[in-house]
């Protein structure tokens, strides 16, 4: 009697189907965006979806689960979280009520669709070999994107001001590189485990994923590429040491991309950012100097003059302490924000009276600080549950900090930021513990790649504004801790 193979998707219903069609979509909603956004077209339709998307998980996620309490806890924290953050701005006053309950929406999102994976895969073991099936042609649609904005000459670059890196039509280079840097090793694990007999197709699908990062150009990017190679070879060699040629192919696209490194886009933009800096300085150290000479020239008239107010240059007054008068031009000229709602003699104690490029030049710098002065104008409730998100806009211009950890601290306070750290932290450790115990038997060619995948994430959560805080990239982040969850569980037999 002949037994009639049953498609694993067919047995157990249109889970699988479900969270597949979510991942090959996240790309195409983000070249919705891109389109939205640079036709300057309303946001509201991509903003409809990416709620609706979300509903319908949290919907879909409650339907299918076990344990439903769970979903009442989490809800409840996040409705305590939420009433504490308007506690918090009703004090210096609400503006954009609606636009700063949708921020906190966007980052609620990541831990809630992290909790619905969970039940997908406890509902459906095959939804974890559709996620990384998705996650596989996801890369080949971001690259079919990718080919076309070339082909189109409508390639809006990594970075614009230099014309380097290929972006594609995707909007925030950060979550591009985010989420390219969490589904790479996840594609390629896939691909070595589904097409191994197929050894020209696969070196095809890993030059494909590494060299997505490597034209991308940003430096986590590069570091993504080094952790997705390096990292899969490793644990090849731990792991199943008979691919030898699926080893060997893996190591030596990844050397050949590392090797190309001075003909990357990061390295010419790199190059041009330390030119620039160079020219940066010499206008700081000219400004100081005209500032110096403005001062001496006053100085002079005043012995002269019995209204010295009337000669001096620029219609303000000149600083009388000698640590300050120097530093008003080139503070004016790149902290000039600051300055004006806080003043120069606080900004300039807060940059230690510094006039080195690096420090007021630096971007990154310049919007934390900001925040950290908005913060210090605070009540406490402030520091809890965090500031409204329009009041990082002054002057026309966005002070949103680069940084994830500090962006949930600064708009959720340390109540928000430390219970994103503790949701965080409970999966490595997780991981710890069941590698302490076995690992043989939990450190797979599938878990490493999750676990490369999520080293990455979090080194952009660190270091940029480009995941917990975008809904586009944070989706990644949920599939790969729901995976760690599945593939970290003690009895693995168990559903």
């Amino acid at each position: 009697m002949t037994s009639q193979r049953v498609s694993p998707w067919s047995r157990f219903g249109k889970l699988p189907t479900f969270v597949f069609i979510l991942c090959i979509s996240q790309p195409l909603m983000d070249v919705l965006s891109y389109w939205v956004e640079e036709l300057q077209i309303s946001n509201a339709i991509t903003l409809v979806l990416r709620f609706a998307m979300l509903a319908v998980i949290a919907l879909a996620g409650y339907r299918v689960s076990r344990r439903r309490r769970v979903y009442w806890m989490g809800a409840g924290i996040l409705a305590v979280l939420t009433a504490g953050h308007v506690w918090a701005q009703l004090g210096p006053g609400y503006g954009a009520v609606t636009g700063d309950l949708a921020n906190l929406l966007r980052i609620y999102q990541m831990p809630i669709c992290t909790v619905c994976f969970i039940s997908f895969l406890r509902a459906d073991p095959d939804v974890l070999p559709a996620l990384r099936k998705g996650f596989f042609w996801n890369i080949l649609i971001i690259a079919l994107v990718e080919i076309l904005s070339l082909l189109t000459n409508t390639n809006p670059y990594t970075y614009r001001n230099s014309r380097e890196g290929l972006l594609g039509w995707f909007y925030f280079a950060n979550s591009q590189s985010a989420i390219l840097s969490a589904a790479a090793p996840v594609a390629i694990a896939w691909a070595i485990e589904t097409l191994k007999k197929r050894p020209v197709i696969l070196t095809l699908v890993m030059v494909v994923n590494l060299g997505l990062l490597y034209g991308l150009g940003t430096r986590l990017a590069y570091l993504g590429l080094f952790a997705a190679g390096m990292g899969l070879v490793i644990s090849l060699l731990l792991i199943d040491r008979k691919q030898k040629r699926t080893m060997v192919s893996l190591l030596l696209v990844t050397v050949l991309f590392l090797g190309a490194f001075p003909l990357s886009p990061m390295y010419r933009n790199q190059k041009t950012v330390s030119e620039n800096a160079v020219k940066k300085q010499n206008h700081i150290n000219s400004l100081v100097s005209t500032q110096n000479f403005l001062r001496h020239r006053q100085d002079l008239m005043a012995a002269a003059d019995p209204e010295p107010g009337q000669l001096r240059p620029m219609g303000t007054p000149f600083r009388e302490d000698s640590r300050l008068g120097p530093l008003e031009l080139a503070y004016e000229s790149y902290l000039g924000g600051l300055v004006h709602r806080f003043g120069l003699e606080r900004v300039a104690e807060l940059y230690g009276y510094s006039t080195k490029v690096s420090d007021l030049s630096n971007i990154r710098k310049l919007r934390i600080n900001y925040c950290r002065l908005l913060m210090q104008d605070r009540p406490v409730s402030s520091l809890l549950f965090g500031l409204e998100l329009g009041d990082l806009t002054w002057e026309g211009y966005i002070y949103d900090v680069e940084n994830d950890l500090h962006g949930i601290f600064f708009q959720c306070g340390a109540v928000g930021l430390l219970l994103m750290v503790l949701f965080l932290a409970w999966f490595p450790i997780r991981i710890l513990w069941v590698l302490i115990r076995d690992w043989r038997r939990y450190f797979t060619l599938q878990a490493a790649s999750f676990g490369i995948g999520f080293l990455t994430s979090m080194t952009h959560v660190w270091a940029t504004a480009g995941m917990l805080r975008r809904p586009n990239a944070s989706i990644y982040l949920s599939v790969i801790l729901a995976a760690i969850f599945w593939l970290s569980r003690p009895d693995q037999a168990e559903i």
